[in-house]
C-alpha cells in the first residue's frame, strides 16, 4: 500500500495531526514533524511551534531530509532511512561544508540489526572521491536516470577509487553539454571495461562483434551491449 505515492500522502497529515493532539505524551522529547505543509511543525517538550524558519518547498522527501539535518544545530544526528540516494547526498553536503563539520551525523536502515553508517568518518575516509560521487550517482542510474544492464553502482565506485576518470562537470551549470559528455563517456566506457573506444556506438558494435563470435548459433542480448551515441547523450543530458 505504502508504494502507492497517493496513499502516503493521504496518510501523512492524519499521522502529524495524531502525533501533534498527544503532545502531552512527549514531554520529554523535541520532535519535528515534516507534513504537508510548507513550514514543519516541532513540539518541545510539550508546546507546539510553527518553525517558519525552516519553511520550505522542496517536494522531494530526500532533499527536505537532509536540509534538516543541515538545519538542526546538535553534536550528533542519526538519520533512519533504507535510501541510497540519502546517503549520498549526506556524503556530499558534508564534504562540502553544508553540514556542519562540528556535527557527527549517523545513518541506519530502518531494519531491526543492521549496522549503523558514521558518515562523517565517510566523508574523512574517502574525501577525495566524494566530489565525483553525486555525479557518478547520477549517472549510472537513480530515481530519474536509466540505468546500465549490468552497470550498477559498485562498478562506478571502483572506476572512482582508481582517480583515472572524473565526472566533475556533470551538474555543473557552466559546463557546455558537450564537456560533460567528453567526461561521462570514458566512465561508463570504463565501467564496462572498455577503456580502449572513444564512443558508446564505437564500443556497442565491438561488444556485439565478440559476442557473436564467442557463439553463432546465438545472438546477445541488447540490453547488455552499451547505448548508442544518441541515447547515452540523452541519457547525460
Amino acid at each position: 500500500m505504502l508504494t502507492v505515492t497517493r496513499n502516503k500522502m493521504q496518510l501523512i497529515h492524519p499521522i502529524c495531526e495524531d502525533i501533534v493532539s498527544h503532545k502531552e505524551d512527549f514531554k520529554q522529547h523535541k520532535i519535528v514533524l515534516t507534513g504537508s505543509d510548507s513550514f514543519l511543525v516541532e513540539t518541545d517538550h510539550g508546546v507546539i511551534i510553527k518553525r517558519q524558519d525552516m519553511r520550505t518547498t522542496r517536494e522531494e522527501a530526500d532533499t527536505i531530509l537532509v536540509q534538516q539535518v543541515a538545519w538542526v544545530m546538535a553534536k550528533k544526528v542519526l538519520v533512519v532511512a533504507d535510501d541510497t540516494d540519502i546517503f549520498v547526498l549526506l556524503l556530499h553536503f558534508c564534504c562540502q561544508g553544508d553540514i556542519s563539520a562540528s556535527t557527527t551525523v549517523l545513518m541506519i536502515l530502518p531494519i531491526h540489526g543492521c549496522t549503523m553508517s558514521d558518515i562523517s568518518a565517510t566523508v574523512h575516509q574517502y574525501r577525495p572521491i566524494i566530489s565525483n560521487l553525486m555525479a557518478a550517482h547520477g549517472l549510472t542510474g537513480y530515481d530519474t536516470v536509466t540505468t546500465y544492464f549490468g552497470i550498477g553502482k559498485a562498478a562506478a565506485l571502483r572506476i572512482l577509487r582508481t582517480g583515472a576518470h572524473t565526472v566533475a562537470n556533470l551538474g555543473d551549470t557552466n559546463c557546455d553539454l558537450s564537456e560533460v559528455i567528453s567526461q561521462a563517456t570514458p566512465f561508463i566506457l570504463a565501467c564496462y571495461g572498455q577503456d580502449g573506444c572513444t564512443s558508446m556506438t564505437e564500443t556497442r558494435k565491438k561488444m556485439w562483434t565478440s559476442k557473436v563470435g564467442r557463439s553463432v548459433a546465438s545472438t546477445p542480448k541488447l540490453a547488455s551491449l552499451t547505448p548508442t551515441n544518441q541515447a547515452f547523450h540523452g541519457n547525460v543530458a
